[in-house]
């Protein structure tokens, strides 16, 4: 009876022999302060090539450039050394890092195509150049205070930012979705330096804000930047010094923005909403195009064109310099104050179920 029980023994014997050993991850560091390939394997300290599972690391001090060549995949990535500038450049390919991964003060990530995605969070203290390409994951993408984001080309925004640091849009237009919600942080720097569109990708909407003690500002180039079907929210502040800063997906504002002479904030679609304490100053115009303008808490603005679209809400809009109104609609409980000094232009088709006072 014992020997019916031998071929189990050897079965299960067998069968814990041959199981798949698994072999545990570990840190692979780039080895010396010299340029190459990621593909080198003799660039790295374990002879082998970083892969799912590994911890990249590329913080040898020194001056010099890792070219990603290949699509990889990988644990996490950390950039960025004590000394020097320690450069991953990538052209075409995707990169995804499956864990939180940092690029540090000397680090610098350059994306020029393919996808950078990850399910945990990246946070730049370093330098993240986007130009062109995909950003996407489940995770975040959190620019640091010091930390810079520049985009440079055209790209997609599908993974939500979180920007402390300095955020420069240079150039390129910005395809936005998957829920992304692009945040101007406390302390954080956006810059437009371009006249291009931020519209929709496709899924489901995305949406940026600039938070209490952001600033946001349109610089150095005199065409329109269009944020179009993309809710552009404003508890900051806002300046616009040159050409028009065009939101056409609706938001709210408490903040202020600052529009300077020949400048101007236009609102041509959507429904943005005027919160206490918004207030639109400068030499500059606040026009109403196409949108529903409504003035939920007491606002002001110093120059206020309407060509068309609605003014409607139940607090109070104050025009302190000129109002040019020459279509559309003022309706609401609310009322539409202009004061001593001020002046009022009616032309043109218009209506009025709104009270309107006068005094310039």
């Amino acid at each position: 009876m014992r020997f019916r029980y031998i071929p189990f023994i050897i079965a299960v014997g067998m069968a814990i022999l041959i199981r798949p050993v698994t072999v545990r991850a570990g840190v692979i560091s780039w080895k010396s302060a010299a340029s190459g390939n990621w593909s080198d394997k003799t660039k790295w300290d374990s002879g082998t090539v970083p892969g799912p599972g590994d911890d990249a690391n590329i913080t040898v001090a020194g001056t010099y450039t890792v070219t990603l060549d290949a699509h990889s995949e990988i644990a996490s990535l950390t950039l960025g050394g004590s000394t020097g500038t320690q450069t991953l450049s990538n052209a075409q390919f995707n990169l995804t890092l499956d864990g939180d991964s940092t690029i540090g003060a000397r680090g610098v990530y350059t994306h020029g195509g393919g996808t950078l995605a990850g399910a945990g969070t990246l946070t730049v203290d370093g330098a993240l150049n986007m130009n062109g390409g995909t950003l996407s994951g489940a995770g975040a993408t959190n620019i640091a205070a010091g930390g810079t984001f520049s985009i440079g080309g055209t790209m997609n925004i599908l993974q939500s930012i979180n920007n402390a640091g300095t955020a420069t849009w240079g150039s390129g237009g910005i395809n936005c979705g998957n829920g992304a919600i692009v945040t101007n942080q406390s302390g954080g720097v956006f810059s437009i330096q371009s006249d291009q569109f931020w519209g929709p990708f496709g899924g489901q909407a995305c949406q940026f804000v600039n938070a209490s003690g952001g600033t946001v500002s349109k610089t150095s180039t005199g065409g329109t930047t269009t944020f179009s079907n993309i809710p552009f929210g404003n508890s900051g502040a806002v300046t616009v010094s040159t050409g028009v800063l065009l939101l056409g997906g609706g938001g709210t504002s408490s903040g202020s923005v600052n529009v300077a002479t020949g400048a101007r904030v236009e609102f041509n679609a959507g429904t943005y909403t005027l919160n206490a304490g918004a207030a639109f100053t400068g030499a500059g115009t606040m026009r109403v195009s196409g949108a529903t303008l409504t003035v939920a808490g007491d606002a002001g603005v110093t120059n206020l064109e309407m060509t068309a679209g609605t003014l409607n809400g139940g607090a109070n809009l104050t025009v302190s310099g000129s109002c040019a109104w020459s279509g559309g609609t003022m309706s609401g409980t609310g009322l539409t104050i202009i004061p001593m000094g001020a002046t009022l232009t009616i032309s043109g088709s218009v209506n009025l179920s709104r009270s309107l006072h006068s005094a310039g």
